[in-house]
């Protein structure tokens, strides 16, 4: 049977009339009578019988209606996905960042999109840098963030937002009343700041290099959450990225910033050549959006 014979069908089913269902479907009385009558010919049973100016479905085709109505249920939802993903509220979205970006704005903005578009499932992942550029150009995440620079053929790359290197101290520490903080002001303090492997480490020795100051750093981390968690238990002083601490506010610490400014350049990395969803475009939105607060 073809879908227009089962829209039919359906149709008189629904209304237990041939005028209703011609009226229902925007379609001329007769056409509907033709097809009914050209379905009861290819199956060789009556499909209606007319009782009380009604038509009425024979056993036969009760025991069709099951099958006839999951077929509109799912054109149905065809019809309801078709338009959520016009709109941009369906669909699948892969994200992937850096866990400091993972664990901050990154779950913001996901937030936000799962807010405004509930039907939109979401994948989100924290991997290390050269992992999630190389998942991104393999198409399994629709868009990665990181920090730049970001140099890979698989990979399109625009910049999201900027930011700098942070001192990040307990609120009643005393350096926490200066505006900014300066190498010589960390000469005597027990440092919490990043590995040598991790390449936000370089933006660290910079920071001293040429000041005559050593840093004094007493616990390398790998990650941005645990020197804060350090920090806030007393084992130094933390020089951090600033957008996991902007995005979480943790209790009883300050950030103030660092001088000579260490700039950071936060990007989003998208598969070479492929078009990008609504759902992908709107999340970009609203991280860009919420690292400038």
């Amino acid at each position: 049977m073809k879908l227009r014979q089962l829209e039919v069908l359906h149709a008189i089913l629904q209304t237990g009339s041939i005028t209703q269902a011609a009226r229902l479907l925007h379609v001329s009385q007769p056409s509907v009578s033709t097809i009914l009558q050209h379905c009861e010919a290819q199956l060789g049973v009556a499909l209606f019988v007319r009782a009380g100016g009604r038509l009425k479905p024979t056993p036969e085709v009760e025991r069709l209606f099951p099958d006839i109505r999951a077929v509109f249920l799912g054109v149905e939802h065809v019809t309801r996905r078709a338009k959520a993903l016009a709109s941009g509220r369906s669909g699948e979205l892969a994200v992937a960042g850096t866990l400091a970006l993972a664990t901050g704005h990154l779950v913001n903005a996901i937030a936000h999109i799962r807010s405004a578009s509930p039907e939109v499932c979401v994948t989100l992942q924290a991997l290390q840098t050269p992992e999630l550029i190389a998942r991104v150009a393999a198409r399994e995440f629709d868009v990665g963030v990181c920090y730049g620079p970001v140099a890979h053929d698989g990979v399109e790359v625009e910049q999201v937002t900027t930011g700098e290197l942070m001192c990040v101290l307990p609120e009643a520490h005393p350096l926490a009343s200066k505006k900014t903080i300066s190498p010589a002001d960390l000469a005597h303090e027990s440092l919490v700041t990043y590995d040598p492997q991790d390449n936000l480490r370089g933006k660290v020795d910079r920071l001293f290099s040429g000041s005559g100051h050593v840093p004094n750093i007493g616990v390398q981390v790998g990650q941005t959450l645990t020197a804060i968690r350090l920090v806030q238990c007393g084992a130094g002083i933390g020089i951090v990225e600033p957008f996991y601490f902007a995005a979480m506010r943790p209790a009883g610490l300050v950030a103030r910033p660092l001088r000579p400014k260490q700039q950071l350049v936060v990007v989003a990395v998208t598969p070479y050549g492929q078009v990008r969803s609504r759902a992908t475009e709107d999340f970009l939105v609203e991280l860009r959006k919420l690292t400038k607060r």
